[in-house]
Formats: C-alpha cells, structure tokens, sequence
C-alpha cells in the first residue's frame, strides 16, 4: 500500500512544481502565492516552493509572509546562500534593519554586495525640522479669576507662541549596528503674571480748630496686575543605540540629556511702617505722629538652572506580521526622579509598513506617584510616494520618555492629550519632505491665596496648542 500511495502522489508533486515554476517564470505572482500557500497543507513542501512562494510574496510587498517562505526554505537547505540574501532583503524592506543585518556574516561575498550591507561607517539618512508652536490664552487670567473667591493674591506663568528646529543623523559602523544622534532647540517667550491688592494711604480729611489741626487719614486699595517677561531656552541632545544579533529580535538603547534655563519672578509680602502727622499744635507748635504698617508685594528674579538625563532600553520580538515591544527608562525631569514601563505592540495587517497600526501603554512613577497613558499610531501609503500617518496619544503625558528616548515631554502645562497627523511625500528616491500638524490639550496651573488669605492653593483651566512642523530628508 505504501508503494501506490508513492505512486499517486508523484505525479501531482511534479504537477504542482512545474505549475509553480511557470507562474514563476510568468511573473504571475499572486497566483502563485496562492498556490505556494495551498501546497504546503496538501502535503507538499520543499525548498523550491518556498523560495518561488517567497520571492512572490515579495513582489507583493507581502514582506512579513515572505519573511515565513524564506525561514522554511533555509530550514531545507540550513545557510543557502540565495535563501540567506532573500531573507535579508525581505527584513530590511520591514525596516528590521539590525534584523537584516544579523545575517551578514553568513552571506558569501556576492550577496554581501547584492544585499547593501556594508561594514564600516555608512550615513543612513539625515533630517531637519523646523517648527511653529501656537497657544491660545496668551494673555492668562483676568484678576478676579486669578486671585479666586479671597480676591487677594494670585499669580500664573504664561508660555507664549514658539519656534523650535530638530536636526539629526542615522548611521551605521557595522550590518548590526544602528545608531542616531540628534538635537533640539528650543526658545519660549515667558511672562510671570501676578495680581494683587495694592495698599496706600490718603489723607482723608483735616479738622481745624483753635488747639490746631487733626488729620485723618483712610487705606485705599487698587486692584493691580503685574506681568514679569522672560525666557525659557532648552537644548536637547539624544543618542539611540540599535543591535541585534538575530533576525527575531532587537535592542535600542536610548540616552537623552536636557539643558533648561529660564529666570523666574518670585513675590515676597513685607510690612511697610508708615509715619505721618496726626495732630498739630497751635500753641506749641508740636506735631503729634502716628504709625500705621501696611502689606506690600515686592518682586525679584531668580535664575534657575538644571542639567537632566534619560536612558531608556527597548526590546522588539518580531513574530511575522505582529511586533511585541516592551522597554523602561529612567532618570531625572526638573530635577525630579522619573522611572517608566511601557508595552506595546506593532501590527502590519498586509505584512509591509505602508499599512501598520502601533499601540503602547505607559505607566510612569514620579514623585512617588503613579500615572498612565496611551498612544496608538495608524499609517497607509496611499500613493506610490505618499504616506499618511495619525497619532493619538491620552493620559498623564508630562515627563514620559517615548520613541526609545527621542521625545521627552518636558510640557510646561499639564499635558492631557496629544493628536498628530504627518504626511510625508518623496521628491526623488533621495528627498522626502514632511509637513506635521500637532494638537495638544493641556491645564494650565495657577494659585492664589485662599478665603482664610494664609495658604496658596491650585487651579487650573483649559489650554490648546496647534503647531506646524516642516522638515526635509536626505538618504544617503
């Protein structure tokens, strides 16, 4: 039975690869990914199959599937040279760089040099953004909302309109090795508003009699509003690490170091002693005084300076068209402990990223509190050298480290939601342009002194912020 079991499938085998042979030979690649699919659950499969099936799978940008085809033909034929290159190129179009890259050593000299992996220093890509930053409410609270029901003291900071340029460099020292450094610049005009009550004293009135003259003298308070102007510089540089020493998985280590300076006005309330004539005396010519204090608001600048550092390291576990990410970073914002977790995964529906969606979650420990957030990434390619892209990120985003370190948000205001929308569009093979719209959400705090008029306490009301990046690639 076993003999004309053989007997009968022979022919269907042979059927079934000069079938796929042809569509190969043809170009008919979908047709042939579906019968290079189909064969492998009838009961055929060998090292040919896969690698026709997986060569169609790339023609259709099926990057992940034939990522699959490859594999199994290396699993026939352990270190084959063609099988090697083919996989290399399939993780490099999924930009599993370091991935690809892991395979270097095993490739003959010929596909070392068809694949593009070189050793050596090589530039990768290079870009330059500019961006325009524009908040509402730059004028802050009126002084019956800033000094709340006491109506005494209150006192806010106010970040105004500003523009900001990012530039950076991604380049290689060797096929599993990725690197970027990058920096950021950041200028924003500050305004410290304070309302308060000002206090003086008026001569009232004045009583003349035969002793002499009485004065008498009344408190008038006015309702003022200072605002103290400045500026917040802040330098960024960041550096990330990528390697890999298998096609399954990555690492990224990600360092970043914040410079911030800025001037802040601070208010300090003094008793003033004021002396003044009561009384004068017709027959002895004396004048009688009186004292009286007064509360005062008196302002002073105090510069401040702070150095800040975040290392972050990631990890991506590759399993065909899902991604599972996880990492954690840690150190200081505002001079303030900050350790973070987060995970996450990237999913590619059509096994390539001109269609991919990736979803994160974060949980981020400062200041002996916890807080959480969000974010989930949609892109398409509509056209041939279009892309579209669209973020959403929700929860308690200030101080939280995101893309392996690239973005620290060092918001001013308390940060609640971020929206962001980039279309990217290739001039040559070489150029891509970008144009980015950013919407965020954000409280901003002030405090003002209670009914009791002992204690500041804290307020907050809504801000927005709508900013316009462009900015330019090269490849290299």
């Amino acid at each position: 039975m076993f003999m004309e079991s053989a007997a009968q499938n022979l022919p269907e085998t042979v059927n079934y690869d000069s079938l796929t042979y042809q569509l190969y030979m043809k170009g008919s690649w979908k047709e042939l990914l579906r019968t290079g699919n189909r064969m492998p659950a009838e009961g055929m499969d060998y090292y040919y199959l896969r690698m026709r099936t997986g060569i169609a799978a790339m023609q259709v940008k099926d990057y992940a599937q034939a990522e699959k085809h490859f594999r199994k033909a290396l699993s026939f034929n352990p270190m084959d040279k063609n099988a090697v290159l083919f996989l290399a190129q399939t993780l490099a179009a999924n930009n599993k760089n370091v991935e690809s890259g892991s395979l270097y050593r095993s490739m003959s000299t010929q596909s070392r040099k068809e694949s593009g992996l070189k050793e050596g220093w090589v530039p990768i890509s290079a870009h330059v953004d500019i961006g325009a930053v524009f908040r509402n409410k730059k004028n802050g609270l009126g002084f019956d909302d800033l000094t709340g029901s006491a109506g005494v003291y209150g006192q806010e900071r106010i970040y105004k309109n500003n523009l900001f340029y990012d530039a950076g460099l991604y380049f290689k020292t060797n096929p599993q090795w990725l690197f970027y450094a990058g920096f950021q610049s950041i200028g924003i005009d500050v305004t410290d508003r304070f309302a308060f009550i000002e206090s003086s004293l008026t001569n009232d009135s004045i009583i003349v009699s035969d002793a002499g003259k009485a004065y008498y003298y009344s408190v008038d308070t006015i309702h003022k509003t200072n605002n103290y102007e400045h500026q917040l510089k802040q330098q960024s540089a960041y550096f990330q690490a990528q390697w890999s020493s298998s096609t399954k998985w990555s690492l990224v280590a990600g360092l970043h170091v914040l410079s911030v300076k800025s001037d802040f006005t601070l208010t300090e309330e003094e008793r003033i002693s004021i002396n003044d004539t009561a009384f004068y005396n017709n027959n002895t010519g004396q004048v009688e005084l009186f004292n009286t204090y007064l509360e005062q608001v008196s302002f002073y600048n105090v510069p401040w300076k702070t150095y800040d550092i975040n290392v972050s390291l990631n990890g991506k576990l590759h399993f065909g068209k899902f991604t599972a990410l996880a990492g954690i970073s840690t150190g200081s914002i505002n001079d303030s402990s900050v350790f973070q977790a987060n995970t996450g995964f990237l999913y590619m529906p059509f096994g390539n990223l001109n269609t991919f969606n990736q979803t994160e979650f974060f949980a981020l420990h400062t200041n002996g509190q916890v807080s959480w957030a969000a974010k989930t990434r949609f892109g398409i390619q509509p056209l041939k050298s279009t892309w579209l892209e669209a973020e959403i990120f929700a929860g308690a985003l200030n101080n939280l480290n995101d893309q392996y370190g690239y973005i620290i948000y060092n918001n001013p205001d308390k940060l609640n939601l971020r929206f962001e929308a980039t279309l990217s569009k290739a001039l040559t093979d070489r150029v891509i342009i970008q144009i980015r719209y950013r919407y965020m959400e954000s409280e901003r705090q002030f405090s003002h002194l209670d009914d009791s008029g002992n204690d500041l306490i804290l307020g907050s009301y809504h801000i927005n912020s709508q900013t316009i990046i462009g900015g330019i690639k090269w490849i290299f």
